[in-house]
C-alpha cells in the first residue's frame, strides 16, 4: 500500500528503468536497528554481534562480501558484518539481513532510537556509548550541534570506536531526517560534486561523511565509477537528492586470494606465486579475525589476502588473514633467511604491458636475467651485475613488443664456478595486448 516503508532490490534495465527482483516490507510496529561490528559467537540459529543476540530463520537474508546469498553456516566468529534487525515484543532481536563486510575494522556503527542521553553518555537499544569533546554531532539538516540538541526518541546513526576496555566512544552522531533513505548501488558516473547511481543523481556537500572499504573516513577523491556504495540520502523540497553518508561496500579493484607464504620481507610478501606490497595501512589478522603484528606471518603459513590490484607495481595488500596457526621455519620466530636460489613466476601473468619478476639469492653473486621470444631471440636484458643475498624484484615493460609467449632466464654465477653458471632456470610468461 502507498505509505509502506519497503526495501527494494532491483536491476537497472537498458531503457533506464528498474526491474524489482525483491521487495521487503519493513514493519513500522517494530523498532529497527542496524549495526556493523564483529561476530562474537554463533550458536543454533543465533548470531551474536557486539554483545547482542540476533535470532535468524529461513527468511533472514545472509549475503557475502560480494552480495551473493550464503547461509549461517558460512559465517565465522570475528567476521565484520552489517546486521539489519528489529526489536521484537519479547525484547529479543531478529535479524532481517546479515551482510559480510570486506575488511576488518575496530569501528562499530549502529542506528536506532535514542533511549537515553546525557552530556557524557547515550544509549540506543542495548548499546551504551560515551561522548566526549571530540564527538561530532550532526543535526537532521547537516548542521554541527552540541550534545544538548539530542533528545530521547530521536532516531540516530552512531559511529563509535571500541576502546581497550571494550567500551564504545562515539566519534560521530547523526540525527536521521524523516526523509532519509538508504540506496545501495554502483556508481555509474561522477560529475562535479555529485554521483550518478542508476538513473539517480545524488549531490554531496561539505558534511557528507564518506568511508572506504575498511570503514575508515576518507574523502570525495576516493570515489570512482564502478564502486558499489551505500548512500544515505534525503530528498529536498526541490526534488534534489543530497547524501549525508556514502559508504564504499564493494570495490572491483580489490581481489581476494588464498595461498601459502613463500617469502616475507619488510615491505612485501610473496603468496604462492603473486607478490604483494605491504605498508603501514595493511591489516593483519589471526585465524579468528584478531589483529596481530605483521612479524607473526612466516613462510609456510596459509593466508588469505585482500589486495588492491589498481595500485602501482605489485598489488597492495589491504588485509592478510592467517588461515591457521603454522610452525615457522626459524627457531627464534624471526623472519626467514633465504637459503636457496628461486625464480618465481612473474606477476601478473598474463600481463599488459608490465609485469614483475622476483628471485632469491642465498648469497652474493653475479646475476643475468634476460627475456627471449618463443624462437629464442633475446629481446631484453633486465639484470647483468653483482647482487646481494636476499629477495630481488625486477620490473619488465613490454610495451614495444607484440603479444605472445616469452621466456625469462635467470643465470647465477655462484662463487667458485668461475664464468660458468652455478644456477640456471627458465620460466614462461604471456603478453596479451
Amino acid at each position: 500500500m502507498v505509505g509502506m516503508k519497503v526495501e527494494v532490490k532491483a536491476i537497472l534495465q537498458a531503457d533506464s528503468t528498474f526491474l524489482a527482483t525483491r521487495i521487503k516490507v519493513e514493519d513500522e510496529n517494530y523498532q529497527h536497528i542496524e549495526i556493523t561490528a564483529a561476530i562474537d559467537t554463533i550458536y543454533d540459529h543465533t548470531v551474536v554481534v557486539a554483545g547482542i543476540e540476533f535470532q535468524t530463520d529461513s527468511n533472514t537474508v545472509i549475503l557475502d562480501e560480494n552480495h551473493d546469498p550464503i547461509t549461517i553456516n558460512d559465517l565465522e566468529i570475528g567476521m565484520i558484518v552489517e546486521v539489519y534487525g528489529i526489536l521484537l515484543d519479547d525484547g529479543s532481536y531478529y535479524a532481517t539481513k546479515i551482510e559480510v563486510e570486506d575488511l576488518w575494522s575496530n569501528t562499530v556503527e549502529f542506528e536506532g532510537t535514542l533511549d537515553a542521553i546525557s552530556d557524557t553518555m547515550g544509549q540506543v537499544g542495548n548499546w551504551q556509548f560515551y561522548i566526549d569533546a571530540a564527538t561530532v554531532i550532526i543535526s537532521e539538516s547537516g548542521d554541527t550541534v552540541d550534545v544538548t540538541y539530542l533528545t530521547v526518541g530521536m532516531h540516530v546513526e552512531v559511529r563509535a570506536e571500541v576502546q581497550s576496555d571494550s567500551s564504545l566512544l562515539a566519534t560521530r552522531i547523526k540525527v536521521d531526517s524523516p526523509g532519509d533513505a538508504a540506496i545501495i548501488g554502483t556508481i555509474n558516473g561522477i560529475t562535479g560534486n555529485s554521483l550518478v547511481m542508476g538513473n539517480l543523481n545524488i549531490e554531496l556537500n561539505n558534511v557528507t561523511f564518506i568511508t572506504d572499504l575498511a570503514n575508515r573516513q576518507t574523502d570525495f577523491t576516493e570515489l570512482e565509477t564502478g564502486l558499489v556504495v551505500k548512500a544515505k540520502v534525503t530528498q529536498l523540497q526541490n526534488g534534489v537528492y543530497v547524501a549525508s553518508r556514502i559508504k564504499i561496500s564493494e570495490n572491483p579493484n580489490v581481489v581476494k586470494s588464498t595461498g601459502t607464504v613463500i617469502t616475507v620481507g619488510p615491505d612485501f610478501i610473496v603468496i604462492s606465486q603473486p607478490s604483494y606490497q605491504i605498508n603501514s595501512e595493511t591489516i593483519v589478522l589471526t585465524s579468528d579475525y584478531k589483529p596481530m603484528d605483521y612479524s607473526n606471518i612466516h613462510p609456510g603459513d596459509e593466508v588469505t589476502v585482500w589486495a588492491d590490484v589498481s595500485a602501482a607495481g605489485d598489488p597492495l595488500a589491504l588485509q592478510i588473514k592467517k588461515s591457521a596457526d603454522t610452525v615457522t621455519n626459524s627457531d627464534d620466530g624471526s623472519l626467514s633467511v633465504v637459503k636457496e636460489y628461486t625464480l618465481y613466476q612473474n606477476f601478473p601473468n598474463p600481463f599488459n604491458p608490465s609485469t614483475t619478476i622476483r628471485f632469491t639469492l642465498p648469497q652474493e653473486a653475479f646475476v643475468t636475467l634476460k627475456v627471449y621470444n618463443i624462437v629464442g631471440e633475446e629481446v631484453a636484458t633486465l639484470v647483468n651485475n653483482n647482487l646481494t643475498q636476499g629477495m630481488h624484484s625486477v620490473q619488465f615493460n613490454a610495451s614495444n613488443l607484440a603479444s605472445g609467449v616469452y621466456l625469462y632466464r635467470l643465470q647465477v654465477n655462484t662463487p667458485g664456478t668461475g664464468s660458468g653458471a652455478g644456477f640456471v632456470q627458465v620460466k614462461k610468461m604471456l603478453l596479451i595486448k
